[in-house]
């Protein structure tokens, strides 16, 4: 599912929005990975309790995946 904030009259790094998906999907926020190449936002998820990482664009995903897992 695709959630736009702007649709949902939601804003990252507002708590209120990274509920709602955690809460529509059932999801619980210690077991759920949030990336995102904006550090306030992924503040924002790190705020509600998940698990973050911060991505950089000139990475690949993958690269920045197997990074945290070492």
């Amino acid at each position: 599912k695709v959630y736009y904030s702007c649709a949902l009259g939601m804003r990252k790094p507002d708590a209120e929005i990274y509920l709602k998906v955690l809460n529509d999907n059932s999801l619980k926020p210690e077991e759920t990975l949030y990336i995102d190449d904006s550090q306030q936002h992924v503040e924002g998820a790190k705020a509600v309790g998940m698990n973050v990482l911060l991505y950089d664009p000139k990475d690949s995903l993958e690269e920045v995946i197997l990074r945290a897992m070492k």
